[in-house]
C-alpha cells in the first residue's frame, strides 16, 4: 500500500514526502559515489596503529646489572612513542642469533605510565641452556638497536572476560 493511501492523521503531506524518499536519496547518493578507497588515511587507522603496531623500532638506553646473570634494560622506541601496554603484557623480542632471526617474548617489567616517559624495561636473567637470555646478556650493550612487537598477551584483569559474575542483581 502507499503511504498516500495510507490514513495518516496529523502528518503534513510535505513531512511524508520527505520522510518516505530518506530511502530513495541514500541509493542515489551510494550510487553516486566513488567505488575506490579513499586515499587518504583515517584518523582511527592511525591511533590503532599507533597503540597496537605490529613492530617496534627500539635502543638500549640504560642497563642496570642486579646481578652477573639478570640484567634489567631500558629500552627507548627510536621511531615513535612506546606502545601503551596493560602490566602483564610482553615484548616478542627479534634476535639474530647464528645467521638467523629469532623472536622470544620477554615480559615487560617497568609500569604503564612508564610508556609517558617514553620507554619499556625488561628484566632478563640468564638461563644457560636457553637461547635468548644468553645472547641478550652478552651482546646488548647501550646503544644496540632491538626490533621487537607491540606489547602483546592477554595475563592481566579483565573484568568482562575475567569476573565470576558479569551481571549482578539485588533482591528487594
Amino acid at each position: 500500500m502507499a503511504y498516500k493511501e495510507m490514513n495518516l492523521v496529523g502528518l503534513g503531506q510535505k513531512d511524508m514526502d520527505a520522510f518516505f524518499s530518506i530511502a530513495d536519496n541514500r541509493r542515489a547518493k551510494i550510487a553516486a559515489a566513488s567505488a575506490e578507497t579513499p586515499k587518504y588515511p583515517f584518523n582511527a587507522n592511525i591511533m590503532a596503529e599507533a597503540l597496537h603496531p605490529a613492530e617496534q623500532q627500539l635502543q638500549v638506553k640504560e642497563i642496570i646489572k642486579h646481578n652477573v646473570d639478570v640484567i634489567t634494560y631500558v629500552l627507548e622506541r627510536t621511531d615513535g612513542v612506546p606502545a601503551w601496554f596493560r602490566a602483564g603484557q610482553y615484548l616478542s623480542i627479534k634476535l639474530p642469533i647464528g645467521g638467523t632471526i629469532v623472536s622470544r617474548p620477554y615480559s615487560i617489567s617497568s609500569t604503564p605510565f612508564d610508556t609517558k616517559k617514553g620507554f619499556y624495561t625488561i628484566t632478563v636473567k640468564r638461563v644457560d641452556e636457553g637461547f635468548g637470555s644468553p645472547y641478550i646478556l652478552d651482546n646488548w650493550k647501550i646503544g644496540t638497536q632491538v626490533v621487537s612487537s607491540g606489547p602483546l598477551g592477554t595475563f592481566y584483569y579483565e573484568p568482562l572476560r575475567d569476573a565470576k559474575k558479569v551481571i549482578r542483581y539485588r533482591r528487594r
